[in-house]
């Protein structure tokens, strides 16, 4: 981390020197706490520590986030590159905390603070994977460019599992290992201070998850306007529907289907379906009329169609109306033309999603 420019207790040393003596004060009454209870007392009584240590911890999360993009870009697979960027953040803040103590890292030492990332890791990739599973945000996943399925759950929903995913799932565990990993290479007792860490990393983690899943919302509200607004401000109805079209359209598969035994068996089987067609395409149209030349074969289909169109007004009791008859009326598309024009009038009414989208 050195390498890097990123001191992790001098960060951590830095901000706290920056806080007012009321914030300090608070803080040494969270520090003077003692086990797991106590301390998410102490913390719910003083909330200010819990709002400090989330900013201390923006600074490793941005981290793990960057060193899982550089990955994701170099090939490796979303998770992965999410648990080895939060995994390789948290190595390196293990190995200074251990250093401060000691003075230097031996090899054993060295090896300890990349268990400590390993399980860091770990725990990070299973919380993301969680979070896309059951449609919620993962903050970490969101700074790595992973994005989230927080569509997928009303907004209350998701700030309970977000707060609680990051809080009991992910930052509890992580701590305390992490904890228990300093301890075991600084020669302390093995379960020296992991209640405390584990109940500072639920109490931050929570704060974390929920804030995260708030903005998630933020920004998908912010989405869906933008949408809108290229509807309603589309030239023509024709650029309309193609803008209702690509904001309506489904996600892909997501990464876990990708790697599912059976959707790999239905894409071939459709890729094989997809050859078949195509073949079957260039073969002769055993219905075309091959004894005539193209403008006979046009003139015969036109005849066909206009005596199809004055069937149809004949039935609907419009007789032959003159200029109506070789004229097509699309109501759905006159709908949805209506429908944005009054919009775009009004600015702010949504467009319906009820609009047929084929044939319009």
């Amino acid at each position: 981390m050195d390498k890097l420019g990123y001191d992790p207790g001098f960060t951590t040393q830095a901000i706290k020197e920056g806080y007012s003596p009321a914030q300090k004060a608070a803080n040494e009454r969270v520090e003077g706490a003692e086990g797991f209870f106590d301390t998410v007392g102490t913390m719910l009584e003083n909330p200010s520590t819990i709002g400090h240590s989330v900013i201390d911890t923006l600074p490793s999360t941005f981290g793990g986030a960057a060193i899982a993009r550089g990955l994701i870009s170099g090939g490796m697979r979303g998770l992965r590159a999410l648990g080895a960027g939060e995994g390789a953040v948290s190595a390196g803040h293990a190995a200074s905390e251990i250093r401060g103590e000691t003075g230097g890292l031996t090899g054993k030492q060295i090896l300890m603070a990349g268990a400590a990332g390993v399980g860091t890791g770990a725990i990070s990739a299973f919380g993301a994977k969680m979070a896309q599973k059951f449609g919620y945000a993962d903050i970490e996943a969101m700074l790595a460019g992973l994005g989230s399925n927080a569509g997928q759950r009303g907004v209350v929903t998701r700030i309970v599992a977000g707060g609680i995913s990051e809080g009991v799932f992910q930052e509890l565990p992580q701590e305390m290992q992490e904890t228990i990993w300093t301890n075991a290479a600084t020669d302390k007792p093995l379960l020296q201070g992991v209640p405390k860490a584990g109940a500072h990393g639920m109490l931050v983690g929570a704060a974390m998850g929920a804030g995260a899943n708030i903005v998630a919302r933020r920004e998908e509200a912010a989405e869906r306007k933008d949408a809108e607004n290229r509807i309603i401000d589309a030239p023509t109805v024709d650029d309309a529907v193609a803008a209702f079209n690509e904001a309506t359209k489904p996600s892909g598969p997501s990464e876990a289907a990708l790697r599912d035994p059976l959707y790999q068996a239905m894409a071939r089987n459709q890729g094989i379906i997809d050859s078949q067609w195509a073949d079957f395409q260039k073969e002769p149209d055993p219905f075309a009329f091959p004894q005539q030349t193209p403008g006979e074969q046009s003139a015969m289909e036109a005849d066909i169609l206009d005596q199809r169109r004055q069937a149809a007004l004949k039935r609907a009791g419009l007789g032959n109306t003159g200029g109506i008859i070789g004229r097509e009326v699309d109501t759905d598309r006159q709908q949805f033309e209506t429908q944005r024009l009054t919009a775009k009038q009004e600015k702010g009414v949504p467009v319906s999603p009820d609009v047929v989208r084929a044939g319009i």
